[in-house]
């Protein structure tokens, strides 16, 4: 894991547009109705096999990785969660 110093920690805003784009690019699915609290799974947007795609471009994009209790927290189904998690994972490695 790289060492990142503050000013390169992005705005939660930042990162979940980054997540739209990803999710965008990556369904069939149009979900620009999506909301920042919209339930991606209950919604349909995500299943397991994105969920997994989900994470894989998480780790890879921000340089972070979860832990196994982060992945089965239920924490990471909506873009506000997501990107806050992201966020808090980027200012501990700081």
């Amino acid at each position: 894991m790289i060492k990142l110093n503050k000013a390169h920690i992005q705005s939660v805003e930042s990162i979940e547009t980054k997540v739209r784009d990803f999710l965008s690019g990556n369904s069939l699915l149009d979900i620009s109705q999506a909301h920042s609290d919209t339930d991606l799974f209950k919604q349909g947007y995500l299943d397991s096999y994105g969920y997994i795609e989900l994470i894989k471009f998480l780790e890879t994009e921000f340089q972070i990785l979860f832990s196994d209790e982060e992945l089965v927290s239920g924490n990471l189904n909506t873009f506000a969660n997501v990107a806050h998690l992201v966020r808090t994972k980027l200012e501990s490695a700081a």
